[in-house]
């Protein structure tokens, strides 16, 4: 006859804490990291300071100076520690949108498509008067 701690300690029904459900689900905070890329292009692009050409020019210079060292980075330290390959998936999702965080907004035409397509942008309208 079991004992009664015997039963409960192999019983696989007893729910088991899960440290990840704390975390927010990774569809959105790559979805939020890629927002964050575009407000911070818009907020170039608003600025007076900078032209077009020069705010398109600081985002290349943070892709190739900051995040894609810590891709890199991230990748070689984790290829080898990771084994699972569904969690390797994930992973190399999480990478590929870390590693171009401007995608929809990396040129002027990328970025009105991008604006147009969520209705965020409008033609100016003139007036004219005959």
């Amino acid at each position: 006859m079991p004992l009664e701690n015997e039963s409960i300690q192999n019983n696989n029904s007893i729910p088991q804490e899960n440290h990840f459900n704390n975390c927010i689900p990774l569809a959105t905070a790559l979805t939020s990291f890629q927002d964050s890329a575009l407000k911070f292009t818009i907020s170039l692009i608003s600025n007076n300071n900078f032209s077009r050409k020069n705010a398109f020019d600081i985002q290349r210079g943070i892709e190739e100076s900051l995040i894609k060292p810590l891709v890199n980075l991230l990748n070689d330290f984790l290829k080898d520690t990771i084994e699972l390959p569904a969690m390797l998936s994930q992973f190399n999702k999480i990478t590929s949108i870390l590693s171009n965080p401007f995608e929809w907004c990396n040129s002027e035409y990328k970025l009105n498509n991008w604006l147009s397509e969520n209705n965020l942008y409008e033609e100016a309208l003139y007036d004219c008067t005959i």
